[in-house]
């Protein structure tokens, strides 16, 4: 008995995710997709939780219908991913007061009583 490849399943998934979101669906494209999730229980996990996913990531509906299955192309599209600038500052001064904290303490330890 052998076990299923879960990350080939979840690679599928994904797969399957872009091509239904893609503008180029079609009805045979959505036939094939649901003779692939009546193969296994597993299948239709994984797309449930990786629509679910894209769904979140995508709430504004920004990157619907603009997936066209060349995952290399569409992150190349999409750019590059920056932080918000307000989180990372407040990460800059909580390591900041962090390393004050240290170095206020290795000084003292190192003075004695």
């Amino acid at each position: 008995m052998s076990f299923p490849d879960i990350r080939e399943i979840e690679a599928q998934a994904a797969d399957w995710v872009v091509r239904l979101d893609s503008d180029t669906s079609t009805a045979e494209t959505r036939a094939a997709f649901a003779e692939w999730r009546k193969r296994s229980a597993l299948h239709g996990e994984a797309y449930d939780r990786l629509r679910g996913l894209w769904d979140t990531l995508d709430a504004d509906g920004e990157l619907a219908g603009r997936a066209t299955g060349d995952v290399a192309a569409d992150l190349a599209r999409a750019g590059p991913w920056t932080r918000p600038p307000g989180r990372t500052r407040w990460w800059a001064v909580a390591a900041s007061v962090a390393l004050l904290g240290v170095t206020v303490a290795i000084l003292f330890h190192q003075q004695g009583p």
